[in-house]
Formats: C-alpha cells, sequence, structure tokens
C-alpha cells in the first residue's frame, strides 16, 4: 500500500502525473501528515541532487535508518529450478539426415558437371561449321588462341617477389 503512494509522490515531483492524478494526490498529501512529511524529504534529495548541496546526517541517523530497515519484511527468493534441457532427438536425426543428403546431392552435382576448358563466348569452329550471325571472327580467333594458354593450363604457384625481382649490382 505504501509503495504506491511512494510512487506517485515520486512521479508528482518529476512532473509525469496527469493534472487530475496530480490534484488529487496533493489533496491526499494535505490531509496526512506522514505524506506532508514524506513529500518534504523527496523534495530534499531532489533539491540536494540537483543542486549539488550536502547536509550531514544528524548523530541518530543510522540508528533511524536500521529501525526502519527492521520495521521493512524480509523476503527471502528462492532461484527458480530451470527445467532440464531435452533434445528432441527425432529432430536431431532428421537434420542430421537431411545434411548428408545435401552434401551427397552437391558431391555427385560436382561430379556430373565438369567445368568446360573454352569460355562460353568461345565459339569452337571443328564442332560447328561456321559462327553464329553477331560474332566478330577475329575476337572469336584471339579468344581461342589464348584460352589455350589461360584456361588449359593448371594454375601455378606464385612466386615469390625476391624471385619475380632480381637487381644486378655493377
Amino acid at each position: 500500500m505504501q509503495e504506491p503512494t511512494n510512487q506517485k509522490i515520486s512521479l508528482l515531483l518529476d512532473d509525469q502525473l496527469d493534472s487530475r492524478e496530480a490534484i488529487a494526490m496533493l489533496e491526499r498529501i494535505a490531509d496526512d501528515p506522514a505524506l506532508q512529511a514524506q513529500l518534504w524529504r523527496y523534495q530534499t534529495a531532489s533539491a540536494a541532487i540537483k543542486h549539488g548541496a550536502f547536509a550531514p546526517p544528524a548523530a541518530d541517523f543510522s540508528r533511524k535508518v536500521s529501525q526502519r530497515l527492521a520495521q521493512e519484511p524480509f523476503i527471502v527468493s528462492r532461484p527458480q529450478p530451470r527445467p532440464a534441457a531435452s533434445v528432441n532427438w527425432q529432430k536431431a536425426g532428421l537434420a542430421l539426415v537431411a545434411s548428408g543428403l545435401l552434401a551427397a546431392m552437391w558431391l555427385n552435382s560436382q561430379n556430373n558437371n565438369p567445368r568446360q576448358a573454352t569460355p562460353t563466348l568461345v565459339y569452337n569452329l571443328s564442332s560447328q561449321g561456321s559462327l553464329p550471325a553477331g560474332v566478330n571472327p577475329r575476337l572469336n580467333e584471339y579468344l581461342l588462341a589464348h584460352d589455350s594458354f589461360v584456361f588449359n593450363r593448371p594454375p601455378q604457384p606464385a612466386a615469390s617477389y625476391g624471385r619475380t625481382v632480381h637487381y644486378r649490382q655493377e
């Protein structure tokens, strides 16, 4: 019961209540001396925070805090046990089988579709009698001549920079 009232007092000080709720809260505070004292404490704390003012605590401050804490209810919350994670073996098995099938299909497609050595722009005249319309014969000859050099050779390992560049000192 006290916590919602304290929350509303805090909202009132922060100007976060609508006008109807603010008026109702101010009327309630005017009728109750305990709420007036609570409002004063909240206003003092707010002013101290805003302006950086510091007031030394009273000599019996710690005793009063201890008394107020002793009046508070002591609540022990025990952590709720987490349910054990269960594995759905049927779904796991289906996922494993599907992964195996996809891998087998991918390997099969790689073996059945060997990459062509000639690019698709080059027309090999041995299989066709003449070039299709719109193909430049000089470009086709150039691509055929360079096709055997680039596409039919296995890739060579790159030489190191020291082997590529050689300086002669005289």
